[in-house]
């Protein structure tokens, strides 16, 4: 089947001015997955293990890259707070809290995926990401090589369906403009956001096919990453990052049912975890390991939070931080303290959050919110206290690229153009599907390559305007 011509076109119609990302498509609806595993019995498992609602939440999560894909506004203000609090409010005015209605359970599994990917963005990038710049130097396509990892070690395959709900859509992006979001999305068509999804979900076929041609360049490029990105014990790993989304979920659920408050659901969690050990205590060998980071239940204010968190000792002195946001937006739900000097040993510290703090519509908190935290012991002192963790080394490398599994070949009969997306379910597609193959590394049909060149058309986008953060969202 004459393929390459259909993926030059895309080439085409993808590709913009390079920017950057975080984690790829791939990823976040990984991640999606992983946290389902982390949420207590309850509503929100039952909905996001229910098979009818699995491709909802999933689409929800890759669906704010969709904008990159679509050359779309959209796709950078669907990551950020301002468009999850328009969302949150027109499920409450939709539904008033009563999520029985199949529509109601769709619209809902959407937004928590959705929601997932901006936490996931905000998490990862400044924890895995910015401890990989540490070790392995500087990032590149890290965002779609790190894909690589989990699709041919961990033997992820996704098929996820080019679903959103597009009527409603442009309303809410239009009110997000009121909680801070860019202007130019009040005015976003649903045929936009359908070439967009449509759009991701060939760049979900095209991502575990073009995995396989660039699995060892990944590896050779980024070996820290590829050995922690499925750590659990790796601030910022895909298992981390899912209970942070998780805890995140179960707030913005209280959110929709309208029983949450600030002064329950302010904070979600923190980075380290409240009573933590062995924390380090010189930024000069790490500032990503030294820094404290504090997720929201709701979006927070940069320049209004900033003056109420801070970092105080055992003594009750404030200890000079800096303060910081993802990217430096103005509008976040994750913000971190770096120390600005060395901490002391074996001492313990707490983040003091004051009453005050406010969220996009302007409800504040009465309670302080605190998390401590204790600084590891100096060398000659380690007899007499708790074992030091093992450090997180990089290795093994792979030296061979594992077979193609015999399930994932071919593409969805109905893939007849860009918008179009592909399977429209989650089960696995067909061998054989379409006619089509993509050979593995070294074939001579080179599918993987232009791959490389849609992905990195589609999610560069994302190294985002994110530094255009630095001006108040």
């Amino acid at each position: 089947m004459a393929f390459a011509p259909v993926v030059a076109l895309l080439v085409f119609a993808v590709l913009s001015p390079s920017r950057a990302s975080a984690n790829g498509a791939y990823s976040h609806i990984h991640i999606s997955q992983l946290a389902v595993a982390e949420l207590p019995p309850g509503p929100i498992r039952d909905l996001l293990q229910d098979p009818l609602y699995i491709p909802m939440y999933e689409a929800g999560s890759m669906f704010p890259d969709s904008g990159y894909a679509a050359n779309s506004p959209y796709g950078e203000e669907a990551h950020w707070p301002p468009f999850v609090r328009a969302y949150q409010e027109w499920l409450i005015e939709e539904y008033q809290g009563d999520f029985s209605s199949p529509e109601a359970k769709e619209r809902l599994a959407f937004f928590l995926g959705f929601a997932s990917h901006g936490v996931a963005d905000q998490t990862y990038d400044t924890m895995m990401l910015a401890r990989s710049e540490e070790i392995d130097g500087p990032v590149a396509d890290v965002d779609t090589e790190a894909d690589y990892f989990i699709i041919v070690d961990h033997d992820v395959q996704l098929y996820t369906q080019a679903w959103a709900p597009y009527e409603p859509l442009p309303g809410i992006f239009a009110d997000s403009v009121m909680y801070g979001a860019n202007p130019a999305v009040g005015s976003i068509d649903t045929s936009t956001l359908e070439s967009g999804m449509g759009r991701m979900g060939f760049v979900i076929f095209i991502q575990r096919r073009a995995a396989y041609g660039g699995y060892l360049h990944a590896w050779n490029t980024y070996p820290w990453l590829g050995t922690h990105i499925y750590n659990p014990d790796a601030h910022g790993s895909l298992p981390h990052l899912a209970k942070l989304v998780a805890k995140s979920w179960q707030a913005l659920y209280r959110r929709v049912q309208g029983v949450a408050s600030m002064d329950t659901d302010l904070v979600v969690a923190t980075v380290p975890e409240d009573g933590a050990m062995n924390f380090p205590v010189d930024p000069a060998e790490s500032r990503t390991l030294t820094q404290l980071g504090v997720l929201f239940g709701y979006g927070i204010k940069r320049d209004q939070l900033q003056p109420l968190m801070r970092l105080v000792d055992e003594n009750g002195d404030t200890v000079p931080t800096t303060f910081h946001t993802p990217y430096n937006t103005g509008i976040a739900f994750f913000t971190m303290l770096r120390p600005s000097q060395a901490l002391q040993y074996d001492h313990q510290y707490r983040v003091e959050i004051s009453a005050g703090v406010e969220n996009l519509a302007n409800e504040t908190n009465s309670v302080p919110y605190t998390f401590t935290f204790r600084t590891r012991c100096a060398d000659d002192a380690l007899a007499d206290c708790p074992p030091l963790p093992p450090p997180l080394v990089t290795g093994p490398i792979p030296t061979e690229v594992p077979a193609i599994p015999e399930m994932d070949a071919g593409v969805d009969q109905g893939l007849t153009s860009v918008d179009q997306g592909v399977d429209q379910g989650t089960s696995a597609l067909p061998t054989g599907g379409g006619g089509c193959h993509v050979g593995p590394a070294g074939s001579d049909d080179g599918l993987p390559w232009l791959g490389l060149l849609l992905l990195g058309g589609v999610l560069r986008r994302a190294r985002r305007a994110r530094s255009r953060g630095a001006a108040p969202r």
